[in-house]
């Protein structure tokens, strides 16, 4: 799985403050943990590429894609997109005061959905309120390209579990 970080062009939702007070996680895992989960979680939804936003400048990240070390968000808000046939789906965190954490929180929320559908009521289509329109990312060896999200390619249906 490709996993690159962008700079987050514009929030995915209404009413976002960048400089509003967040809170302190409780989550007891590091960043290499819930990286680890989310590329887990993708994988098994069939995921090929996954891009993480963050407050950063284009000059904040390396040519393969990753932050700097020296590299501090704006503020700990993330979007992480990620494709699964030709469409794409994502999702935005901003609840804690560091970006890792928000990735945990949306990599968990992705294990709790999957784990709605072991129960045996839907298969699959928890995932539709995530999908996206959007232009899919530059670089990377990707082409701009416009992703039609209803097109042809799998359903999260035949996504496998």
């Amino acid at each position: 799985m490709n996993v690159t970080f962008r700079p987050i062009e514009q929030w995915p939702r209404d009413g976002f403050e960048a400089r509003r007070t967040r809170e302190r996680s409780r989550f007891d895992s590091g960043w290499s943990q819930a990286l680890r989960l989310l590329t887990y979680e993708l994988g098994r939804i069939g995921a090929g590429t996954v891009v993480v936003k963050l407050a950063l400048e284009d000059g904040d990240i390396r040519r393969d894609g990753w932050p700097r070390a020296n590299a501090r968000p704006a503020h700990p808000g993330v979007v992480v997109e990620w494709q699964v046939g030709e469409a794409w789906y994502g999702r935005a965190a901003e609840r804690y005061d560091r970006w890792q954490d928000n990735v945990r929180a949306i990599a968990l929320t992705l294990e709790a959905l999957r784990g709605v559908e072991r129960r045996g009521a839907v298969s699959g289509e928890q995932y539709e309120g995530m999908r996206l329109e959007i232009e899919a990312p530059g670089g990377s060896g990707l082409e701009a390209q416009r992703v039609i999200v209803d097109g042809p390619g799998r359903s999260p249906t035949s996504w496998r579990r």
